[in-house]
């Protein structure tokens, strides 16, 4: 994959300033004066990237963006607008239009951080197939007792705080609020915090997911697909709230905000094989079954998966959704933390250690070892087992 990128802006003096902050950089530039003329350009050169502006004549840059995804899924699609048209790039962002946001007037290191970050991770999964796939996913699927009750919670002004440990309990919206404040919101930090983001946000982000989303129903899902959206859900926010509390224990010291939703995204790739790709999934699984030694990676290795299993799903959609490169690291590393840094280890054997407490334990249990105070040397051992 190459470095081509298309900017289209009805403004010359834009087009023109945007082609020289890239004079003498590695990348391919197309400038677009329209929306037609961004199309004919696409048609007839392989992009990787679009990078539009929002108000522009005749075709707007929504509908723009909208076209390039239906006619050219594989192309990363961002808005480069103003900020007070923050609310057709909010629609757009929640609506899967694009993926990205950089305000006008625009500082170069920041494009350029983020265009390099998004040409890093069409290369590591190097599938042109799955890129076209994963761009074209608006949302996962939601369950619909959480999602009523984070309606209800923001139509009734519940607090931030509380709103918050709501979206914990569904991977589809706290991904979709993570995905927003990292996109829309412009910060030097990536935010991986549901509770930080939606203080940022504000009523504006949050209303925006309520009205404009795409967000989906596991109703829609067979009876089979609900099952294990469920559980994968139940198994996310508890690995995540005991990762918390083993980290903070290890540590002895408060998680960093970044990391606060590591354990949600642990089983994302799971999810979107679940939600997408089914037939796949329960060929895994049944080949898992007949190895009963095989981890669900290895038996995705056997069934022929290996130059894209679940790993390089999850982690191209986390990097693709504006998570922080953590995220990307730690799923992209889970499966072989042995060519991690010995950071990056440690927080990959406290998710472990995390799950593995999860899958053991009974409900009741669970909720005890949350309670009740852990022994960090215990913590510790277990650590030390799982780098080796």
């Amino acid at each position: 994959m190459g470095k081509n990128i298309l900017f289209v802006d009805d403004e010359i003096s834009i087009l023109k300033s945007l082609k020289r902050s890239f004079f003498n950089l590695d990348y391919n530039i197309y400038l677009g004066n329209s929306g037609e003329e961004g199309l004919e350009i696409l048609a007839e050169n392989d992009i990787d990237i679009v990078v539009s502006d929002v108000k522009m004549p005749e075709m707007d840059g929504l509908t723009f963006l909208k076209m390039v995804k239906e006619l050219y899924p594989s192309v990363d699609r961002i808005v480069l607008s103003g900020f007070v048209e923050i609310n057709l790039v909010l629609k757009a962002i929640v609506n899967g239009v694009a993926f990205d946001y950089i305000t006008k007037p625009w500082d170069n290191s920041v494009l350029f951080e983020k265009l390099d970050y998004i040409i890093l991770m069409r290369e590591r999964v190097n599938n042109n197939d799955l890129v076209s796939s994963l761009n074209a996913i608006d949302t996962l699927p939601t369950l619909e007792n959480v999602y009523f009750e984070f309606e209800d919670a923001i139509l009734n002004n519940k607090s931030f705080e509380e709103i918050a440990r709501i979206a914990e309990k569904d991977i589809a919206i706290s991904s979709k609020i993570i995905q927003l404040v990292n996109s829309a919101f412009y910060s030097k930090i990536k935010i991986g915090s549901v509770e930080q983001a939606i203080n940022i946000m504000g009523t504006l982000g949050l209303k925006s997911i309520l009205h404009d989303s795409s967000l989906s129903s596991i109703s829609k899902l067979s009876l089979n697909q609900r099952k294990e959206i469920k559980r994968y859900n139940d198994l996310t926010y508890k690995v995540n709230k005991l990762f918390i509390k083993l980290y903070e224990t290890y540590k002895g010291e408060k998680i960093p905000d970044e990391y606060r939703t590591l354990g949600l995204t642990l089983y994302i790739g799971k999810v979107i094989l679940v939600a997408f790709y089914w037939d796949r999934y329960d060929k895994i699984v049944k080949n898992m079954k007949s190895h009963q030694k095989f981890s669900f990676w290895e038996a995705e290795i056997e069934s022929n998966y290996v130059d894209c299993t679940h790993i390089e799903i999850g982690a191209y959609f986390l990097s693709l959704w504006n998570f922080p490169l953590i995220h990307f690291q730690v799923i992209f590393n889970y499966m072989t933390p042995f060519t991690a840094h010995e950071e990056l280890k440690e927080i990959i054997a406290l998710l472990t250690l995390s799950k593995k407490y999860v899958i053991e334990l009974s409900n009741e249990s669970f909720e005890q070892i949350l309670r009740d105070n852990i022994n960090k040397d215990d913590i510790k051992d277990s650590i030390t087992k799982l780098m080796e």
